[in-house]
């Protein structure tokens, strides 16, 4: 998340920084509220568990900034006492998780809202909801000029340039690799790109390196009906799954393909070829249908390629419009124009050969990347 201090002069002080960021994380959770009622829900109280218990401020400003009771338990431990309650209804203790909560959990206190704190606080929360847009807006117009805001950079190594033969190696290499949380894995028919060469691997190969780390896997997927292919992926783990743009008809097929990516619990990807412009992405990312956009600053499915610079506009693009999408660039990256990648503010740089064909190995081409210094 993103945070900003609107309105400091030189008469705040320590104390105003601090209550300022208590209250921050209370109309956080009455926005949390709102959304729920909004949503048809109802909450006529709120239970707080850990630390937040131990400060009699905070648990009052939550209790005044979402007009909501706070009710503490006796035990305040919550992580602890839930998986209490888990076990005494497998061990047969009790019947059910509602007849454990209610005989276990014991109500230690519970603050009432104040009234006229709450009023107050009626009257900052459209200034906060405004304030909110305002960050992230600049959050993405910051981006957009200096290029990131660095610590949000991760690299994704691309299997495509690995050594198939030795993958469990290459994959341990990777993980040992201070900047990297994510492996990058095409599957390509060779079919939707009409080239024998462009044929990798499929669903088998995508679990058997689930079973092999514990990184994300973003699974890029360039094939003839991708859809009958959502099912298998999320089944052998993929983390995320990327469906190529032109691959569908409509937005409307795509549309649906996404839907189905979420049902199976995984990130929905939308990859788009250096040709594509990426206005025609415009209204899925408004509606928030899309998690991750993959900006191909090369040609799809081949290795090795010559980047396309041009192509970092788009990554600027979406990332000043939708700053919450995270964009990947894939293809090209390099040495060389690392630096030009870094500045676009893109969250994920895909990196194939550049890593796995360094000559000083796979941790030394993740280091001159410069990601781990980040």
């Amino acid at each position: 998340g993103k945070g900003s201090f609107v309105g400091l002069s030189l008469g705040h002080g320590r104390g105003h920084i601090w209550r300022s960021i208590l209250e921050g994380v209370a109309l956080g959770t009455s926005s949390c509220i709102s959304g729920l009622r909004s949503g048809g829900h109802s909450s006529s109280s709120i239970f707080m568990a850990g630390g937040a218990t131990r400060s009699e401020l905070w648990l009052q400003m939550h209790a005044d900034a979402t007009g909501t009771r706070i009710v503490v338990a006796e035990f305040e431990d919550a992580p602890i006492m839930g998986g209490a309650v888990l076990a005494s209804v497998g061990a047969g203790v009790h019947g059910s998780v509602k007849e454990a909560v209610g005989r276990m959990v014991k109500v230690k206190r519970v603050v009432e809202p104040i009234e006229e704190n709450v009023r107050k606080y009626e009257t900052m929360k459209g200034a906060y909801e405004e304030l909110t847009k305002s960050v992230r807006t600049g959050v993405g117009m910051l981006k957009d000029i200096r290029g990131g805001d660095g610590g949000g950079q991760t690299i994704s190594p691309s299997l495509l340039s690995a050594d198939w033969a030795n993958m469990e190696k290459e994959i341990r290499m990777c993980e040992e690799c201070e900047g990297v949380e994510r492996l990058h894995c095409d599957v390509f028919d060779g079919v939707e790109i009409k080239d024998p060469l462009a044929m990798t691997f499929g669903p088998k190969m995508i679990a058997d390196i689930r079973r092999k780390t514990t990184l994300k896997l973003d699974i890029h997927l360039v094939t003839v009906d991708p859809v009958r292919y959502v099912g298998p992926m999320g089944d052998a783990g993929a983390d995320c799954l990327i469906v190529q743009y032109e691959s569908f008809e409509g937005g409307e097929s795509l549309r649906k393909c996404l839907e189905e990516i979420k049902a199976k619990g995984m990130e929905r990807g939308v990859s788009v070829a250096p040709k594509t412009d990426i206005q025609k992405l415009g209204g899925l990312l408004g509606e928030g249908v899309v998690d991750v956009v993959d900006v191909l600053t090369v040609e799809p499915c081949f290795a090795a390629q010559e980047i396309q610079l041009g192509c970092l506009e788009k990554v600027k693009s979406v990332k000043r419009e939708f700053p919450d999408v995270r964009v990947m660039v894939d293809g090209g990256v390099n040495g060389d124009t690392i630096e030009e990648v870094r500045r676009s503010g893109a969250d994920v740089i895909v990196s194939g050969s550049f890593v796995f064909k360094n000559t000083g190995g796979v941790k030394e081409g993740v280091r001159k990347l410069g990601l781990g210094n980040v």
